[in-house]
Formats: structure tokens, sequence, C-alpha cells
């Protein structure tokens, strides 16, 4: 459903979101007890953070299927800023053997893409270095200025 709300643990984009957050902040959002919105919804914390580590495992792609909605897959990856993740991208659609796989490069290139346009001097790889922190308000000014700019006219 279009606009619809789903909370970020049963979601491939909030999943994404949460694994660039520190274990502690995540601990903070949530009780010991997730509300499920399907039978395949993580229902507790303990597996909450079992998943997050997959996905920082995996560079920050992260995976869905029928946890949201029955039926349903999504694959997504955060866009990040200097801050850490400011936004995610998914791909979603029915539950299908290999189609997460398939798009799944796709995604995480796209993510990838728009973080470059959006923070060009985070492309250059630093050795040694950590995911910056979030901050506690969702858009720091650099990143809504950035976000808001515009080039030839255009809206980016």
């Amino acid at each position: 459903r279009v606009g619809g709300r789903v909370p970020a643990y049963a979601s491939a984009c909030g999943k994404a979101l949460l694994a660039g957050l520190e274990p502690e902040q995540v601990d903070d959002l949530y009780d010991e007890r997730l509300a499920r919105r399907t039978d395949r919804t993580i229902h507790d914390l303990s597996t909450l953070h079992l998943e997050l580590n997959r996905i920082r495992s995996r560079r920050g792609l992260a995976f869905e299927t029928g946890e949201s909605a029955v039926g349903m897959a999504c694959v997504g990856a955060a866009i990040r800023g200097p801050e850490g993740p400011i936004a995610s991208i998914s791909l979603c659609g029915p539950t299908r053997a290999g189609l997460l796989e398939r798009t799944a490069p796709l995604v995480a290139a796209a993510a990838r893409d728009v973080s470059r346009a959006l923070y060009p001097e985070l492309s250059v790889p630093r050795r040694g270095t950590r995911t910056a922190r979030v901050p506690a308000e969702s858009w720091s000014a650099h990143a809504m200025e950035r976000l808001l700019a515009t080039q030839s006219g255009e809206w980016i």
C-alpha cells in the first residue's frame, strides 16, 4: 500500500536503516518483545540484533520475505551520509524463488549511487574507519541542505 506504515524491524528499508545504528540505540527504540505483523515477523530483540549483524556483514543489504505482508518480499539498502544512514531504497514484489537475489545488486548499486551523488566526499574509502553514528534528529542541517540542492534548476 502506497503511504502505508510498517515497523522498521519488519521491512527491508527499516532494517537497512537500523543496521546503521549502534546496538544500544536499537535497544532504546524497542522493548524486548516486538509486535508481529505476520507469522514471519521478527518478534524479539535478540533475533533482531542477529538480523542486523547479518545485514552489516552484507554491507548494508537487507532482505524481508513475508515479514510485513504475506506473499510479499523486499530487498533494501541504506543511503549513507556523513552521520550514517539518512534514508533507504527498496524494491518490493511478490515472493518468488530467486527474485530477491537477482534484484539485490541493483538495489545496492542504486543506494551507493544516490549516496555518492549526495555526498561525493564520502566516495573515497578510508581504511580503518567506522560508520559514523546517526544523530538523534532524522536529518542533519547538512544532509537536508544537500538533499534540497538544485542542479541546473532541477531537483536532485
